[in-house]
């Protein structure tokens, strides 16, 4: 670990010659190696942390809107759906060379599973090109096929 203290006193007391001034060329130089080595380990992980672990989420308040994504982050849509009434979420438009589908799951809801009770679709996408897409969604029963959707979710993505 890099001693700030040690590390002034080699820059800042005059040379002397033998032990001392070795000594000081070592800690600086452990102290550049060290800042080089954390450096290179940290640099992925940061970008990692920025773009996983804060995403862009939407929900059905943004549903008709203009939304800005980063390029690179994650973007989660997270929609309530009803326990036992067969609909579900599906996605039906977007721009594969600007949006990168990553996954979908169901958020069950903590304690009694209840017919109606409310649970949450969601969504992950990575915006991995600068570009406008519109994003949209559909609330419908799988099995009934001449039927408009009892939901529509759209929303227009601005990636920069």
């Amino acid at each position: 670990m890099i001693r700030p203290r040690l590390v002034w006193e080699a820059l800042t007391t005059p040379k002397r010659t033998g032990l001392l001034q070795r000594r000081s060329v070592l800690i600086l130089a452990t102290a550049a190696f060290q800042l080089a080595l954390y450096t290179m380990i940290m640099t992925p992980f940061c970008s990692a942390i920025s773009s996983d672990l804060v995403p862009t989420t939407v929900t059905e308040k943004e549903n008709g809107q203009k939304v800005f994504v980063p390029l690179d982050s994650v973007l989660e849509v997270k929609l309530e759906t009803q326990l036992g009434t067969g609909y579900s979420w599906k996605v039906v438009e977007f721009n594969a060379g600007l949006l990168e589908f990553l996954e979908d799951s169901v958020v069950k809801p903590s304690g009694e599973k209840l017919v109606g009770t409310k649970e949450h679709h969601l969504f992950r996408f990575r915006a991995k090109a600068t570009g406008i897409t519109a994003l949209k969604m559909h609330y419908y029963r799988q099995w009934e096929k001449d039927v408009a959707p009892l939901k529509t979710y759209e929303i227009k993505l601005q990636i920069n």
